[in-house]
Order: C-alpha cells, then sequence, then structure tokens
C-alpha cells in the first residue's frame, strides 16, 4: 500500500505468521528475534524489521525485544531499531511495578548500545506506555517524536478499534526530520503508524 523502507513488526507469535509476512513482502529482508525456542512451527513475542530490498544491511543486532539494523543506501545510512517493550502481565499494582522496572531496564539497555552509534537513528514499535512513562524519557533526551513533529489530533493507537491512548511511537535523532505521521488500521490489535521523513545534511 505505501511500500515504505522500512516496516517494524511486533508480537509475530509463530512461525506461519513469520512465513505469511515473507509472502506479503517479496521485496522486502525480514530480520529480528523472538524468545525461547526459534523451532519451526511455533515462536513467542518475536520483533522483527522488513527492510526494501534497494536497502543495503550493514550490520544487525537481534534481540528479543528489538531489532536494529544499520543500513545504506547510495550515501544515506542510517540505524532503524523496531522497539517491542515489555508489557504489563496483570494490572495489579505489584504486575505494573515489575512492568515499569523490566521497561526501564531495557530502556537503559538500548540507550547504552544506541549510544556508541554516530548519525541518524530512527526507533518505531510498541513502547506499552506513553510518552509520559520513564522507560520513554530514558531514550527521550535524545530523540524527538514523529508525532510530535508531524502528527495531528491526539494520535492513540490502542486498541485500534477504539483507541484511547498512545503507546506506540516512532522517534528520530536530530538528524531525522519527521515529514508525515498518520495512523491506519492494517487489523492489528493496534493501529499501525506511518511516518515520512527526511535525513537532514
Amino acid at each position: 500500500m505505501f511500500k515504505p523502507d522500512f516496516v517494524c513488526l511486533q508480537e509475530i507469535w509463530h512461525r506461519p505468521e513469520l512465513e505469511k509476512v515473507e509472502s506479503l513482502l517479496p521485496d522486502y529482508r525480514v530480520l529480528g528475534a523472538a524468545s525461547g525456542e526459534f523451532e519451526r512451527q511455533s515462536f513467542n513475542e518475536g520483533t522483527f524489521l522488513a527492510v526494501r530490498s534497494d536497502w543495503s544491511i550493514e550490520a544487525s543486532s537481534l534481540k528479543e525485544e528489538t531489532a536494529l539494523l544499520h543500513v545504506y543506501r547510495g550515501d544515506a545510512k542510517l540505524v532503524v531499531v523496531s522497539i517491542h517493550a515489555p508489557r504489563a502481565k496483570s494490572f495489579f499494582p505489584s504486575g505494573l511495578r515489575q512492568t515499569v522496572e523490566e521497561q526501564v531496564d531495557k530502556s537503559e539497555e538500548l540507550k547504552e548500545e544506541l549510544a556508541a552509534i554516530e548519525g541518524p537513528i530512527i526507533l518505531a514499535g510498541d513502547f506499552n506506555a506513553p510518552e509520559s512513562g520513564p522507560a520513554f524519557k530514558i531514550l527521550g533526551g535524545r530523540f524527538h517524536s514523529a508525532f510530535e513533529q508531524a502528527g495531528s489530533g491526539l494520535g492513540q493507537s490502542f486498541p485500534s478499534g477504539f483507541p484511547v491512548i498512545r503507546i506506540d511511537h516512532v522517534m528520530g535523532t536530530a538528524e531525522v526530520d519527521f515529514t508525515r505521521y498518520e495512523t491506519h488500521d492494517f487489523g492489528s490489535d493496534h493501529l499501525g503508524l506511518v511516518a515520512s521523513f527526511k535525513i537532514l545534511p
């Protein structure tokens, strides 16, 4: 529909789902990781990133919660990260507190990994938290929001049938200039985010 350069995917639960995604994106290379055993028929919580074939992949760091790829095309080079942050296993105070702690730990880990990277970086995916959350703020110092720069309205993304909260985000470093931000219903329980950007010199 959009022929995007990159597609960030989260919660691909089973191998057949991944194979369906791959068949629907024939002009893309799909890389990522999943928790547990990466078996032929079943795996959990997969986080993937699809890169259009006119981009080359220079390096990757693939984890259960993040798929990080160094990509280039001609003189353009950037890092793209698909994120799936920990989510609440229960809505009791203890479960929510544990989730926040896990999100903070994962954000600190990602921040440390990104600290060694120079140049433009885009982060996109399911943060399972609003921008006011502590884990989001850990990353927020270096990144700006596509919604804040190019969006309109409230930008809620979850649940897709009647969205009341924005827990899915696209962010970029100072070199990334977002020119469009929209939400679309692609059949998931979250609305999909579509962002256009250009890399500033």
